[in-house]
């Protein structure tokens, strides 16, 4: 996995749920019929992703919250090629230069890093489990930079689905 400096003009290409913005189809001569091809494929690599990366967690449990501990991932290199092969099969050499330039901060924000920091996820729940109501989110993130927090709120399952897609099919089971 090589790494350039990116432009950063604050272009949303692709959105923290897998899901590319108009000025994705836009900026990159995408049909409809591309950008679902390269939806499903982010999903598919996304739920991969989270296997790999809960595989490795330490995940317990208390009335209403989870705790996920996910270490840096050794083969977290490998899904960032994976992505982006799978981008360049789609956008071809003319178009692809263009899209890390433009997304590759989106892309490692999408994949968490693709493992390459320790991971804190707690999820705070005001209704039954992840069955329904609210769900609190606080993310850490440590790695040789420092130390950083993010706290949010997801409505309801299907949100949690888009921004953690692979994690409910193990979480569920806690």
């Amino acid at each position: 996995m090589t790494r350039n400096p990116k432009l950063n003009i604050g272009v949303s290409i692709i959105g923290r749920n897998g899901k590319f913005g108009r000025s994705f189809k836009e900026l990159f001569g995408l049909t409809d019929a591309e950008v679902k091809d390269v939806e499903s494929r982010i999903s598919t690599l996304r739920e991969e992703f989270a296997a790999a990366a809960l595989d490795k967690a330490e995940i317990s449990e208390v009335p209403g919250l989870i705790t996920i501990k996910i270490p840096p991932m050794e083969d977290g290199p490998a899904f960032y090629d994976k992505f982006m092969d799978t981008m360049k099969s789609i956008l071809g050499s003319d178009r692809f230069p263009g899209f890390v330039q433009l997304a590759d901060k989106q892309v490692m924000r999408l994949f968490d890093g693709f493992g390459s920091e320790y991971r804190t996820i707690e999820l705070n729940f005001s209704g039954n489990h992840l069955s329904d109501g609210k769900i609190n989110v606080t993310e850490h993130t440590t790695s040789g930079g420092g130390y950083a927090s993010e706290w949010y709120s997801l409505k309801n399952i299907e949100e949690f689905k888009e921004r953690f897609g692979g994690f409910e099919k193990i979480i569920i089971k806690h």
